[in-house]
């Protein structure tokens, strides 16, 4: 089926129509209507097989109780978070009126689901909804448990990122689905580690796990495909610094300890050596060291469970993400393998994904009039709410709602800001299309000779930089997650800025005649030399509009080290030329006519990525460094290029 222009849905529609703002207000679609009143009862404990008891609240529907399913939510990050979503003052004045802290009536829940007492109506304004979810969910016949994760808040246990969740959810699966009061049917649900929690889940195959929708999960991918990608935090072999740090002063305890009120995220990641920059916060013992250090191909991580080629599911699956999270691509790739490597035909002919435009776990939460970064994308709004519920429906309750007749990939394309859909990714009739690098030796930024053409160039050549580790090319927008968004958000952002430095290569093309649909992963194949025996190459495909303003589509970086694979390390015989590899992500984005493509090269993006310290040693345990003296070469015989995958033209 060839990919189509996504009619906008029917209840999309109505909602439209229901709920149309003002001209003054940016809004996402309002939450479904709520049909039952919910209570909470809270504290439920849950012995897994070694002893440890983890606690979990448990939402009810205001009906008997006798044959419901169940939708279960795993958090590290305080199950509390659900169940106080209602008390918030910016949404009911006096939550004395709504049942005190045990039950809230249908009224009392329709306010809060349709966002009436909303102070901030921002996109982050909005980020109530996803707690909401257990609500919501009880709202609609489903008994739901939010459950601490081990060792963090109530639960007991020793608390490791990721540790013991694959044995935990089967546990706490199997013991839901033997309740009296369970139809013995469960599901999942929940944004980042608590969809993270649901490919563990799904892992296990535990035969009363019936579904999940897995939200920005891209973080266990592991080492399937060969990523090596463990929690979100490494991409290509690099840290992911910046994001990691964040997450690890957060949640990185092994209980729930704030960092320091003077910790300052921006002095801290400059420092060095990287292994010990939480002690330096004053920050108690985390996985950390580990994280940061061990090799990525190091048994140490086999504990865990991260995803492998051999993985098998027998699950429906609901994958949702986006395209400015970080893990976009893994979870493309996840989407995929629980199709291919599917036990059962429900399992295997039941893989679907919507993937949005919004940053991490926002997928819900965008208004009609919404901008990523300094990219507006129109009303790219879209029913997740009614497909959740039908979903579970389907699945948990056996209705027969015509869930499953939805297009296997419904995706938004940005700069056209429609949604389209498709039957799998890649999509299927979009095609390669190669950019080459080409200069006359001086492509050092976007003051350079540096050209973007479909034609390999006729003549050698070669462009060349220093790369300073004490003097990195800055982040500016782009994918990393978390550190202080306020400061460093996400999203495409204008890189003019950065494309003046000497040490980014800048190739860009001419004004493109005609538009294209840039739809799929992006890559490219570099020729490089450098005088250092190991360095990183970094690759960022840039839109560039009439007025000059340069804005991201997709980056990566490779560290050369791990060119041949990264079971072993092969260092760089200074002044050879070698081919390196470099993904950077995928994206569907529309280049209009008379814009051009843009690609820079250079050998940081900090701190978004740890920096290679360029000495062929131990870059997180390190303190020195080398300058290197980075080149890449273009033309006939090196025929360095960008690797697209595009749409048919209209």
């Amino acid at each position: 089926m060839k990919t189509q222009r996504f009619p906008l849905p029917a209840t999309i529609a109505v909602l439209a129509i229901s709920f149309l703002p003002s001209a003054t207000k940016a809004e996402p679609l309002p939450m479904p209507s709520p049909e039952h009143g919910v209570r909470v009862e809270r504290g439920v404990e849950v012995e897994m097989r070694d002893g440890v008891k983890l606690r979990m609240d448990v939402y009810w529907p205001d009906v008997v109780q006798a044959n419901l399913p169940v939708v279960l939510i795993r958090t590290p990050y305080n199950k509390d978070e659900y169940y106080q979503a209602w008390q918030l003052e910016s949404l009911l004045a006096d939550a004395s009126e709504v049942g005190g802290d045990v039950k809230l009536d249908r009224d009392a829940l329709a306010k809060l689901f349709a966002g009436d007492h909303l102070a901030d109506r921002s996109v982050r304004g909005y980020r109530w909804m996803r707690y909401l979810a257990a609500y919501l969910f009880a709202s609609r016949g489903h008994a739901v448990v939010v459950q601490d994760t081990r060792g963090r808040y109530t639960s007991e246990g020793t608390w490791h990122v990721q540790g013991g969740d694959i044995p935990d959810g089967y546990d706490t699966i199997e013991w839901l689905s033997s309740r009296d009061w369970s139809n013995g049917n469960v599901g999942m649900f929940g944004c980042s580690y608590r969809g993270d929690t649901q490919i563990f889940a799904a892992k296990s195959r535990h035969p009363n796990l019936k579904a999940i929708i897995p939200q920005a999960s891209g973080s266990t991918i592991g080492g399937a495909g060969d990523r090596y990608h463990y929690f979100g935090i490494w991409k290509n072999g690099v840290l992911e610094l910046s994001s990691a740090l964040e997450w690890m002063l957060r949640n990185g305890p092994s209980r729930t300890v704030r960092p320091p009120a003077d910790t300052d995220r921006f002095d801290l990641v400059e420092t060095l050596p990287v292994i010990d920059m939480l002690d330096r916060a004053g920050h108690p013992p985390t996985d950390w060291p580990n994280m940061v250090a061990r090799p990525l191909t190091d048994n140490w991580w086999r504990q865990f469970g991260y995803m492998t080629d051999y993985d098998r599911f027998d699950v429906p699956a609901l994958f949702i993400n986006s395209w400015w999270d970080f893990g976009a691509l893994e979870t493309l790739q996840q989407f995929n393998q629980f199709r291919s490597n599917a036990v059962s035909d429900v399992a295997r002919d039941n893989q679907f994904m919507v993937m949005g435009p919004s940053g991490h776990c926002y997928s819900e939460m965008m208004p009609d009039s919404y901008t990523i970064g300094e990219r507006p994308l129109g009303d790219p709004r879209f029913d997740y709410w009614t497909l959740y519920l039908d979903w579970f429906d389907h699945w948990l309750k056996g209705d027969d709602n015509g869930v499953t007749d939805n297009p296997r990939l419904r995706y938004f394309l940005m700069g056209r800001n429609e949604w389209r859909e498709a039957d799998g990714w890649p999509v299927y009739e979009s095609q390669p299309m190669n950019w080459y690098l080409s200069s006359e030796g001086n492509a050092n930024s976007s003051a350079g000779d540096g050209r973007l053409v479909v034609r390999a160039p006729a003549k050698s050549g070669a462009d060349g930089f220093t790369y300073d580790p004490a003097d990195p090319v800055r982040t500016e927008g782009g994918f990393q997650s978390g550190f202080d968004r306020r400061n460093m958000p996400a999203g495409p952002f204008d890189q003019s800025a950065v494309e003046r430095r000497d040490d980014v290569l800048v190739y860009t093309s001419d004004p493109l005649d005609r538009g294209i649909d840039i739809v799929g992963p992006v890559s490219a194949v570099l020729y490089v030399s450098s005088s250092a025996r190991d360095t990183d190459f970094t690759v960022k495909l840039v839109e560039v509009f009439p007025d000059g303003k340069a804005l991201t589509i997709q980056e990566g970086i490779t560290r050369m080290r791990f060119r041949d694979g990264y079971d072993h390390e092969t260092l760089m015989n200074p002044g050879q030329t070698y081919e390196a590899h470099v993904e950077l992500g995928a994206t569907a984005t529309h280049v209009p006519a008379g814009h051009a493509l843009r690609v820079e090269i250079s050998s940081s993006n900090f701190p978004r990525f740890a920096r290679n310290l360029n000495t062929g040693g131990d870059n997180y345990r390190d303190t020195t460094w080398v300058s290197a003296d980075n080149s890449v070469h273009h033309g006939p015989r090196h025929a360095s290029r960008l690797v697209l995958r595009v749409l048919p033209a209209d």
